[in-house]
């Protein structure tokens, strides 16, 4: 995003529309979402070599392959939507990167994360201590 873009209040919207989207669409704990603001000075964002001068805000996500095409575009739209509606963004500033890791290329919670669709066995399995860490964030 573009240093100052946003209000003190939009990042925790925008965190929280991209946290219970990706949670919803997926059914991956919300424990698994991470969201991250980085602000750059306008002057440095460029497309088609010239500087990009409206309103514009960069969303980049991981996410574990395995999911079906369909899940994916539903993931991506509810995005779109819910981003441009928290940060008061008209869509074509938008621009959304989403791609896919192998899950074994992947650690979270210093652990290897499961491949898409067991993540209760996933948990199940982490120590006493990992579970009690993972389950209390958000709260």
């Amino acid at each position: 995003r573009s240093r100052g873009r946003l209000t003190t209040e939009q990042p925790l919207r925008i965190a929280r529309v991209i946290t219970s989207t990706h949670h919803e669409v997926t059914a991956a704990p919300l424990a698994f979402v991470r969201v991250a603001f980085e602000e750059v000075a306008s002057e440095t964002v460029f497309v088609a070599g010239a500087p990009l001068d409206h309103d514009h805000m960069f969303v980049h996500g991981s996410i574990r392959d395995g999911r079906d095409a369909g899940t994916r575009a539903e993931l991506i739209s509810r995005i779109a939507v819910g981003v441009c509606d928290a940060a008061h963004l008209d869509r074509r500033g938008l621009w959304i990167y989403l791609i896919e890791l192998s899950a074994n290329n992947m650690v979270e919670f210093g652990h290897e994360l499961p491949v898409a669709g067991e993540e209760a066995a996933w948990r199940d399995a982490l120590p006493a201590a990992a579970r009690a860490w993972m389950d209390q964030l958000g709260s």
